[in-house]
């Protein structure tokens, strides 16, 4: 991946990204679980839920189709999801609770959370090595075929096995935590995480594609964003259908559990769609191979997609 000599190179652009996350932790992360925990109010819960999911979404997104080399990606974005959590847990410790805290749940996701987060990509990369998608900065040229684009170096496979390596050895260490009777690190445990974790990653999928297409992709933006907020209604009600079937009862007349669900995808368009218009304010693109880059901004312009000479390596 190369830059046109003219055109302002990664660290030249303003990242919307570091910002973001600034004020998202300070308004989202520290202090709405404070409200929600004084209020006690399940719609103020959902919000929090939504936003907590938009940005676990918009992380595992810049891990996959982000700006930096694969190796620098993956450790920062999993550095940024855990302080994240961090200050999560902070917001919630603010409000007093009955009895004695326990930590062993904030311990389990504190050593759970690389694996989670790992695993969670898995869908993404799918959609990634297809289609060879990246989010690039406005002006760059992709200087490598689709097929050397799908490519994993030798570095790429190290680097992957030691992080899968190291997030199974934290994960393992969290698994006595568990309250189940055979909580302990036998295969069917791990294969009843990993299913649990992948449908993360594939209900992460299910917003991100969609986000991705209303902030970078469609001509109207305004109308993407209307598509968006209708695909959230629709999602609400499918999961109200799915709770209703789960419990064994009839249709669901609490108005309040729905809004409460739909609070939760909300908050989470909101955060993930906000943030990757934010990013395309910034002068971020969505890059295809073998598409013409639309324009970031009204005023700026791309040039086409470059195969570029073959011999060039490849960026993941």
């Amino acid at each position: 991946m190369v830059n046109h000599p003219n055109d302002p190179g990664p660290s030249e652009n303003f990242s919307l990204i570091e910002p973001l996350i600034a004020v998202v932790v300070f308004v989202v992360d520290l202090f709405l679980p404070m409200a929600v925990g004084w209020s006690q109010s399940p719609l103020l819960a959902g919000v929090l839920a939504g936003a907590v999911c938009g940005q676990f979404s918009l992380l595992c997104l810049w891990a996959v189709f982000g700006t930096e080399r694969l190796l620098a990606r993956w450790p920062g974005s999993l550095l940024v999801a855990v302080l994240l959590y961090g200050v999560l847990l902070a917001g919630i410790s603010v409000v007093p609770a009955p009895g004695d805290p326990d930590l062993r749940p904030v311990i389990m996701g504190a050593l759970m959370l690389p694996f989670l987060f790992l695993l969670s990509q898995v869908p993404l990369w799918v959609v990634r090595l297809a289609t060879c998608w990246r989010i690039v900065v406005d002006g760059t040229q992709d200087a490598c075929s689709p097929r050397q684009s799908r490519q994993f170096g030798l570095q790429h496979i190290f680097g992957a096995t030691a992080a899968v390596a190291v997030a199974l050895g934290l994960a393992s260490l969290g698994l006595p935590l568990l309250d189940w009777p055979d909580a302990t690190p036998d295969p069917s445990v791990w294969l009843g995480l990993m299913a649990a974790f992948l449908a993360c990653g594939v209900w992460a999928m299910l917003w991100i594609l969609p986000c991705l297409w209303a902030a970078f992709i469609a001509r109207d933006k305004v109308a993407g964003t209307a598509i968006i907020a209708v695909y959230a209604a629709v999602m609400s009600f499918l999961i109200l259908a799915v709770m209703d079937i789960l419990s064994g009862g009839g249709p669901n007349q609490d108005g309040l559990t729905l809004l409460a669900i739909c609070l939760f995808h909300g908050g989470l368009a909101v955060v993930l769609l906000g943030s990757l218009h934010l990013l395309r304010s910034g002068g971020y693109v969505l890059l295809r191979p073998g598409r013409r880059q639309p324009p970031a901004t009204p005023g700026g312009s791309s040039p086409p997609a470059d195969t570029g000479d073959p011999s060039l390596p490849s960026s993941l």
